[in-house]
């Protein structure tokens, strides 16, 4: 088969060619003609397929029809012609390229031989006019409306989807009243334009029409000549424009290093991923925090009856969705709570704490404690770079991570008078905040004898 390219033929010219044909055609065996029985339509590919397997050496023509009146009837009239050439040894389909056509208005073609006194008409029904999208991120809702104005839009029933750079996918989830649930969660992490639309109609056989307004209707060139009109499947719908935000970024929270404390903020929902062993476990459920709240990192870092050596906490704002939007961006802190300090030389809650032996990480010792004659006081040296906090209290347990200290042991020593007989001390090497170190548990020193 082969297009004839430029070849336009008017409508004289076609009847022409028809008289012409019918006086060749005497004693032909059959006539050449083309019934509803040979053509199919894809709105989806905006393309008709004919099949012409059944002519010899015949012209096939294509017209767009144009529906008007005449005399009080309904008429439809071809101005010209596209030719094509149907070779009986190659050729058993034309495909008949639709695309330019609009999708927002009826269309009708007509096809036809020399054979055929008047042409058959193939409707393309309009889609609606108007479409819009919405999309509410926090509950991953399409809603998906059309109609033939924004103010008069009704639920669609199909939708399919595509990215601007990709081709168009149909999910497997149709629409409920014009509602899709749990879609384009993939799309939250860095946002999304999207293009929606419903789609257009499989490849399938042309139906006589259903349109009681089509059913009476002739050929514009010859008045008296009654034409068939037939259905086929609409192209794609109007395309909406959907812009999908990505998450915000992750709240602020504040981590006091020095306190062993952070700040949540309100409106947040948390987890900590914790370390235990070598072995990360990450926490099925979240934590709400409505309001504004402080927490001490071993809290955080609490497994049951045991506190994790380290973990990392993720903050993230809850959903709104008064806003529609989803949930943010992880802020994620690391979260420590190993003490390098050990103490030796004092036998439990009572050993003298001038007895007692305080090293680092690395073994050797980092406290010198003497205990002055004069006045029975208690000198406490820091012989290391680090810092640390100390405190004197009448306390036999052990502080929470988020007690304030007495004292801050830095280069210069500390001094214990005597009147702290009986009272116990512990110690912790605090924290840095430019280098987000987090200040350690403390640790029992000794008692002051």
């Amino acid at each position: 088969m082969k297009l004839n390219n430029g070849l336009k033929v008017t409508t004289a010219t076609a009847i022409a060619f028809a008289v012409w044909a019918g006086i060749g055609s005497v004693g032909a065996s059959a006539a050449a003609v083309i019934t509803a029985d040979d053509i199919e339509t894809s709105g989806e590919e905006q393309k008709v397929y004919i099949d012409v397997s059944h002519l010899e050496k015949e012209e096939v023509m294509f017209g767009m029809a144009t529906k008007g009146k005449k005399s009080g009837k309904t008429t439809f009239k071809v101005s010209s012609w596209d030719i094509f050439e149907v070779d009986d040894e190659t050729d058993d389909k034309i495909i008949v390229d639709l695309s330019k056509l609009s999708n927002i208005r009826d269309n009708f073609v007509a096809i036809k031989t020399d054979d055929m006194e008047v042409p058959l008409i193939v409707k393309i029904p309009a889609v609606p006019k108007a479409a819009i999208a919405t999309y509410n991120g926090a509950e991953q809702k399409l809603e998906f409306k059309i109609g033939e104005k924004k103010t008069s839009l009704e639920p669609a029933s199909t939708y399919e989807w595509r990215t601007p750079y990709s081709s168009w996918n149909r999910p497997s989830e149709q629409l409920s009243k014009g509602i899709a649930e749990n879609v384009f969660d993939e799309f939250k992490y860095q946002g999304a334009t999207l293009y929606i639309r419903t789609p257009g109609a499989s490849k399938s056989a042309i139906k006589e029409t259903t349109d009681t307004t089509l059913t009476d209707v002739y050929d514009a060139s010859n008045i008296d000549k009654k034409i068939k009109v037939y259905d086929a499947g609409s192209f794609p719908g109007k395309e909406a424009k959907l812009n999908i935000s990505k998450q915000a970024n992750g709240p602020s929270v504040a981590a006091k290093y020095t306190s062993g404390t952070l700040t949540l903020p309100s409106a947040s929902e948390y987890r900590v991923v914790t370390i235990v062993d070598g072995v990360k476990a990450i926490p099925d459920k979240l934590t709400s925090n409505s309001s504004r709240t402080s927490v001490a990192i071993t809290k955080l870092l609490a497994t049951g009856s045991s506190i994790a050596e380290s973990g990392v906490l993720e903050v993230r704002t809850v959903p709104n969705t008064t806003k529609k939007k989803p949930a943010s961006k992880w802020t994620r802190i690391p979260l420590s709570s190993v003490n390098d300090l050990k103490v030796n030389g004092t036998d439990g809650w009572d050993g003298d704490i001038v007895s007692a032996k305080v090293t680092g990480d690395d073994g050797k010792e980092i406290l010198q404690i003497t205990k002055n004659t004069e006045d029975n006081s208690i000198s406490i040296t820091n012989l290391g770079t680090d810092s640390y906090q100390i405190i004197i209290t009448t306390q036999k347990e052990v502080p929470t991570i988020d007690t304030k200290y007495t004292n801050r042991l830095n280069q210069a020593p500390i001094k214990i008078n005597s009147d702290k007989q009986g009272q116990y001390v512990y110690i912790r090497k605090a924290g840095d905040s430019r280098t987000k170190t987090w200040v350690s548990n403390y640790i029992k020193i000794g008692t002051i004898s």
